[in-house]
């Protein structure tokens, strides 16, 4: 069992663990799929979704390279043959692109995250972001008012790394100057988060939203949103 308490830096996941969209990024994604099949239901994607975070992961070990646009493709490319949507990848991805430049949307904190941040804080653990993002990380962490938190926020476009690369893991450590084990790291990703951080010789807490699976069975603490986390560090 990880003893939490002991650890001196936590690292968070930004989209869906700490904040979000209405609706989420992968809804965006599932409603402009919608438009191409309705052949699928929400939960047969969002498992499609998670199993393709995973396939990822799994690959990126193969080849050794992975990038933001590789990424991305390679979830729509996985989804699709999953889904059983006879479209090519590229097309698909066009047309989400377009979707989503059209779609408005409202950012907010997720239910407890403040709350939690603060009283991490207020604790003496030194908080981090690592995300995997558009380049604008810190800004958005500043609109929510939740920047001054975190000593350091590490976005995937601004280091031209991505998890599940262990490096971007590395990096925020050693920008702290704590020793991996030192660290856990919060995400809801199980590939990108979960077994990329585990490689880099980092703890984890899975926060498992959907009910998603433990494809390698590995031993890991999942809670389902942040207010079961904060029960973790008896906070609340």
């Amino acid at each position: 069992m990880i003893d939490i308490k002991n650890k001196k830096a936590i690292f968070f996941d930004f989209g869906d663990t700490i904040a979000s969209t209405v609706p989420t990024y992968p809804d965006r994604i599932r409603i402009a799929l919608c438009e191409i099949s309705f052949e699928f239901t929400e939960k047969q994607y969002f498992r499609a979704f998670q199993y393709a975070d995973y396939i990822i992961y799994k690959e990126y070990f193969d080849d050794q390279i992975i990038s933001s646009a590789i990424y991305q493709k390679k979830i729509i490319s996985i989804i699709l043959r999953e889904l059983g949507i006879n479209m090519e990848t590229e097309e698909a991805w066009n047309h989400i692109n377009r979707k989503m430049a059209k779609s408005g949307y409202k950012r907010q904190l997720l239910p407890g995250a403040e709350e939690l941040l603060k009283d991490l804080s207020k604790s003496g653990f030194k908080l981090a972001v690592i995300s995997n993002n558009d380049g604008k990380t810190t800004e958005k962490c500043e609109q929510l008012g939740i920047a001054k938190y975190f000593e350091l926020i590490i976005d995937s476009t601004n280091v031209n790394i991505i998890k599940p690369d262990k490096d971007i893991f590395l990096l925020a450590s050693e920008k702290l100057g704590i020793d991996t084990k030192d660290i856990l790291h919060i995400g809801d990703l199980y590939g990108a988060d979960i077994l990329g951080a585990r490689n880099a010789g980092i703890d984890t807490i899975w926060i498992n939203h959907k009910d998603g699976i433990n494809y390698e069975g590995i031993k890991v603490i999942q809670v389902s949103n942040l207010l079961e986390l904060s029960g973790l560090f008896k906070l609340t």
